[in-house]
């Protein structure tokens, strides 16, 4: 109620103060008031968004580059697809990787039928120790430059020792000649694309060094060979390096005789095994071998002065570790014999060394 004494406009303001306004009224003052603030909040949104796609964006093309880069270089000449593989290698080279590919398959032949994903495996290992191999018996035997002044070596906790280098990774993905390339310029031809890429399955090896995992290709089960690829390396190697030095004096052109027997084989299954599944068991193999410390069981009389005193050096270190284990008080007898066994084919292995 309201003194007499009020003048009407007095009556009016006091009555427009306590006028009650509808909530949905209020909601879009509210809405009015903090639009440019909710505007500007989803703008940053969609930009954010939009930036994640450019960056996904920008690293699937990093991812693909090294492919779409030898896609658009591989313009060679037209011909037959093995003129079209084989037309820029020497022919001594091509004669070495032809005669190595004719050998293999007679030897891993079984009953008139031959495994192509097992033939696969056994090359891609021997082409990636090949660069190994290649580095090794130039620079260090050859040159007699050190294991140091040569590569870049990693020792893991277990003990085991990896090889980076130059020296390694032109033979490997780098020169026109390389394993890489020729392999991928196999499946180019053969299906029209490339669907491997060797830095992923190169940083796949890096992460997994001194695991279980490393060395392990990462194919399914059906593909997989009866070994690992560290156990083609360590028992055929021996057996084809002499016929590596017969096509050519110099050492690195090993990884180029592998590289055309790769192809070879390529191009004689491509209807029974896919290229691409063919590159990729190849380089599952090959890139954790080029890098491996592969204990190769070469007979005596093939060593060379460098590889003998280092085979002995590490025979000696087996023999110190296995003493000390034998030395164990809490060793289970089953255990200890196989242990004394080995000490004893260790023992007599230095022996035939030393003499």
């Amino acid at each position: 109620i309201l003194p007499s004494s009020r003048k009407e406009s007095e009556v009016s303001a006091i009555a427009e103060k306590t006028k009650v306004v509808p909530a949905k009224k209020i909601n879009e003052e509210e809405q009015k008031k903090q639009g440019p603030l909710a505007r500007l909040f989803k703008q940053r949104q969609r930009e954010s968004k939009r930036q994640l796609k450019r960056q996904e964006k920008i690293r699937q093309e990093k991812i693909n580059d090294q492919t779409q880069q030898l896609t658009k270089s591989l313009d060679l000449p037209t011909g037959t697809q093995a003129e079209l593989v084989f037309s820029k290698v020497p022919e001594n080279l091509l004669n070495g990787g032809i005669t190595l590919y004719n050998n293999l398959v007679k030897q891993m032949q079984h009953d008139g039928t031959l495994r192509v994903e097992f033939l696969m495996a056994v090359l891609g290992a021997l082409a990636g120790y090949s660069t190994q191999a290649a580095a090794r018996e130039k620079m260090i035997n050859r040159l007699r430059l050190s294991e140091d002044q040569v590569f870049s070596i990693i020792e893991t906790a277990d003990g085991n020792k990896y090889y980076f280098g130059d020296a390694i990774d032109r033979t490997l993905q780098k020169d026109k000649h390389s394993i890489w390339y020729m392999a991928a310029t196999a499946a180019m031809k053969l299906t029209g694309n490339v669907s491997v890429n060797i830095n992923e399955v190169t940083n796949h090896s890096i992460r997994h060094l001194g695991q279980k995992t490393f060395g392990v290709p990462r194919i399914p089960k059906k593909l997989r060979a009866d070994h690992l690829p560290e156990f083609y390396v360590e028992n055929v190697w021996p057996a084809i390096e002499p016929g590596l030095k017969r096509f050519s004096k110099d050492p690195m052109d090993w990884p180029i005789i592998l590289g055309v027997a790769l192809q070879k084989a390529m191009i004689e299954t491509k209807d029974i095994l896919d290229p691409n599944t063919s590159l990729r068991i190849i380089l599952e193999c090959a890139v954790p071998m080029s890098i491996m410390d592969v204990d190769i069981n070469y007979p005596t009389e093939m060593m060379s002065e460098q590889d003998k005193k280092n085979k002995i050096d590490k025979t000696r270190d087996e023999i110190e570790v296995l003493r000390n284990t034998l030395n164990s008080r809490n060793l289970p007898q089953e255990q200890r014999a196989l242990l004394i066994q080995e000490l004893s084919e260790k023992t007599e292995l230095l022996y035939e060394l030393l003499s």
